[in-house]
């Protein structure tokens, strides 16, 4: 591969232990306009998870990234011209001698938590201490979360909700950090999820009730993790235990807005 060509791929590493192998894909840059169906627009930080979320998303075969959108396409037929720095997903290809490569990492399974008290403890008022937001919005009839403040949302997309954490783990707490997928799809509970693959959202979810250092309240709001049919997530304070998902246990934050 020509020094010239050097960034025109990029293949993904998907390191699978329990049976070591490795499985690999390769996107290779493109310029022309190309064919394809248009999916959504997420709000992402950059160009490399950008990639990795097309990854993610198993019917993804072009991505575009112009800005901190992330443009993602299914095969289809319409065209489309690359308005920032487009890539195709070869799922089969492997291109061993290419110099630019990300590491997807596996997927982590839950691991319950100890079962919160029934008690809501003494904490009362806003915390002092600094907070993160996480906003959970709607494009194209999926739902996504951002950790952004105050987002520019892609075109048409309206948040639904908004989840106030802590921004610090707080000595009085059972802290949860929060993890996302490149997709941002989806929030991941726990210091188990600090592994390739997994990006942190800078804000504590709490096992149980939590009073802040400041003695205001860190973990009042006890929240509910669901699933739809179409394989999407949501967040509530009360829910059906249907719509559980394995993460069949609640988590505490500072609050919840539906918006």
């Amino acid at each position: 591969m020509g020094e010239e060509n050097v960034f025109n791929w990029l293949v993904l590493y998907l390191l699978l232990s329990n049976v070591k192998s490795i499985k690999s894909c390769t996107f290779s840059k493109i310029n022309e306009e190309f064919g394809a169906s248009f999916k959504f627009q997420i709000l992402l930080e950059n160009e490399e998870v950008c990639i990795l979320a097309c990854y993610e998303e198993v019917d993804c075969v072009y991505v575009d990234y112009v800005g901190n959108l992330c443009s993602i396409y299914a095969g289809g037929r319409s065209r489309h011209t690359p308005t920032g720095t487009a890539f195709e997903l070869d799922r089969k290809l492997l291109s061993p001698s290419c110099s630019r490569r990300v590491e997807v990492g596996q997927l982590v399974t839950f691991q319950k938590y100890p079962a919160p008290s029934i008690s809501q403890g003494s904490c009362a008022g806003n915390p002092s201490t600094p907070t993160t937001t996480i906003s959970i919005y709607r494009n194209s009839g999926a739902r996504f979360l951002t950790n952004i403040p105050n987002p520019t949302l892609p075109a048409g997309a309206a948040v639904a909700r908004r989840i106030l954490l802590a921004k610090e783990p707080q000595s009085n707490c059972k802290p949860l950090p929060v993890f996302t997928r490149a997709n941002h799809r989806r929030l991941f509970f726990g210091s188990i999820y600090n592994v390739t693959g997994y990006y942190f959202l800078d804000g504590y979810a709490f096992e149980d009730y939590c009073e802040c250092d400041d003695g205001a309240c860190c973990g009042i709001t006890a929240l509910r993790e669901v699933s739809y049919p179409d394989s999407s997530y949501n967040y509530q304070l009360q829910a059906n235990p249907s719509q559980f998902t394995e993460v069949d246990q609640p988590f505490f934050v500072v609050s919840f807005e539906i918006a």
